[in-house]
């Protein structure tokens, strides 16, 4: 009587344990750090943009571990669960070959001198979970633009001729990337497909088959004409047909009109947001790759990249960058990572994503889980720095990020290596980067 009277009272009084042993919820797998920015409004912080997924898709298809998951073996859900103490910093094993001895859980390289290493001190202050567009748009669907560039440079062609030598990417692998891209996106979401180069005028004029919401639903079926017949198609068919469409027409178009790109997307976004294909509407998010403007961009617009990013911060619509560098044939000065690109992921909440060559679309293993699943938002983690320490870090120049990060969540940790290499290919570099002004 007395140990059924214990279960009772222990029942009342919120302690049953039986939740706590719930074997059957997913668990935390995997960590990925996908960006870092200046904190606005402080000169002594950081934020990092941090991706935590369980092993178990959920009932949206994301894997995305939420505010409001639960993980096994815990009574508490994941928003309850994490604090700044699940976060620890270390040095990356790769830090005694390139760094030496280190007093510090994280360093810098400069941009400058990369074999100039400077110690940066870290603490986190803070974690909250970013939503995109907010927490009380998450019954939406997200929706997600890809504005892909499609510049004569990927094939290394010129007015007079064609050098493959100094194709970004000859053999089209970003087009393997992207279709993959668009396979692992969830059903439930929507996505359209803007490709710019040469006199690319409007998403519209240019894409009229991709420039509106698909839904990635496979019953959801999209009439087009083909061989002047009817035909149904699904919406992840029309897309890769896009893509598909891309690796014949490369080279057609000399020059980057990415500003002109981007506001048709964001026209695209806005509009869609506003009369939504769907009962729940939708949650607009732009992933822009491009190979470097390294001419200049050819929109003739009045608008500069810093206009563009201002028009999707006060919209709350992401921007994730991926910047894919120019081989080597080009002078190192054209060969090097995007201020205005940086910023307008950093400003938009997005994140911004360099790969040294093309290589990194196949060897970084990393690239697909953080792209498809930083759609829902990001964990945000503030970080008190010696960032603005003058002497160590002066301003007007860019800097990697390096270190080592563990997250604890119930019983669970995971850890995630913000370092190049080991074996040395750049093409699998995790580290990311931040400019100083």
């Amino acid at each position: 009587m007395r140990r059924a009277l214990l279960l009772s009272t222990l029942t009342a009084l919120g302690c049953d344990k039986t939740v706590a042993l719930d074997t059957t919820l997913p668990s935390l797998r995997d960590v990925y750090v996908s960006g870092v920015c200046p904190a606005e409004g402080s000169e002594d912080k950081l934020e990092l943009s941090v991706v935590l997924l369980s092993q178990e898709s959920s009932p949206s298809g994301s894997r995305n571990l939420l505010p409001d998951s639960r993980v096994q073996k815990e009574r508490s859900n994941v928003g309850e669960l994490l604090e700044t103490g699940s976060f620890e910093f270390s040095l990356p094993s790769i830090a005694e070959t390139e760094a030496g001895s280190l007093n510090s859980p994280a360093y810098m390289t400069h941009d400058d001198d990369p074999s100039k290493i400077s110690p940066l001190a870290i603490n986190p202050t803070d974690i909250e979970f970013d939503y995109v567009a907010g927490a009380e748009t998450q019954s939406a669907a997200p929706y997600v633009i890809f504005v892909l560039d499609q510049s004569s440079s990927h094939i290394g062609q010129t007015a007079t001729d064609v050098d493959p030598a100094k194709g970004t990417d000859y053999n089209g692998a970003r087009l393997s990337f992207f279709t993959q891209i668009v396979s692992n996106l969830p059903e439930s979401y929507y996505a359209s497909i803007i490709g710019y180069s040469g006199n690319f005028d409007d998403a519209e004029e240019s894409d009229n088959l991709t420039a509106i919401p698909l839904s990635l639903n496979p019953k959801q079926k999209y009439e087009i004409t083909e061989d002047d017949r009817p035909k149904e198609v699904s919406g992840e068919e029309l897309l890769t047909r896009r893509l598909n469409g891309f690796t014949s027409n490369v080279g057609l178009g000399v020059g980057t009109p990415m500003i002109r790109a981007l506001k048709s997307a964001y026209t695209l976004a806005t509009e869609a947001r506003d009369e939504p294909p769907n009962q729940t509407g939708l949650r607009p998010v732009v992933v822009l790759y491009t190979d470097g403007i390294e001419d200049g961009d050819t929109s003739g617009a009045s608008e500069s990249l810093s206009d563009i990013a201002t028009l999707y911060r006060d919209a709350g619509i992401p921007v994730h960058v991926v910047h894919l560098n120019l081989p080597f044939t080009f002078p190192e000065e054209d060969r090097m990572r995007d201020i205005e690109l940086g910023e307008l992921a950093c400003q938009t909440r997005g994140d911004y994503l360099f790969l040294q060559s093309n290589e990194a679309f196949s060897l970084n293993q990393n690239l697909t889980p953080i792209l498809t699943n930083r759609i829902d938002g990001r964990w945000k983690l503030t970080v008190q720095s010696t960032f603005n320490n003058v002497d160590q870090f002066p301003s007007e120049q860019g800097y990697l990020f390096n270190t080592a990060l563990r997250v604890t969540l119930g019983e669970d940790t995971r850890a995630y290596s913000v370092a190049k290499p080991a074996d040395g290919k750049l093409a699998k570099d995790n580290r990311v980067w931040i400019y100083k002004d």
